[in-house]
């Protein structure tokens, strides 16, 4: 299954994600002199997984990662279909927006 990841239009902010069983604290940081969002990922007790993440298109967002309790699937930032794969501005990251964070499950990558 894929998963699209909801963010929101806040300059600073945390969410939890529950990705295959596991609850996720994902907190989105927008930089302004760059118009970029970074990304860190932690588990519910506040154990970082992976700090400073810059979004970028088409690349696995969890790959610096080694830790055995990551989400096991892959984290990827999605450029709408014939938009531009420059990483998204403040407005542009979201469901419906010219960039999408999707998750998708070890169960689909092993499918396919």
């Amino acid at each position: 299954m894929i998963v699209s990841i909801g963010t929101l239009e806040e300059p600073f902010y945390t969410t939890t994600v529950a990705l295959e069983g596991v609850n996720y604290i994902f907190t989105f940081k927008h930089i302004q002199r760059k118009d970029s969002w970074m990304l860190d990922v932690a588990l519910q007790n506040g154990t970082s997984l992976v700090a400073g993440i810059h979004v970028v298109c088409g690349v696995n967002l969890l790959w610096r990662s080694n830790s055995r309790l990551k989400p096991p699937g892959l984290l990827v930032a999605v450029a709408a279909a014939g938009a531009t794969t420059e990483p998204p501005t403040f407005y542009e990251l979201g469901p419906g927006k010219r960039v999408e964070l999707m998750y998708t499950t070890s169960d689909e990558l092993a499918a396919s």
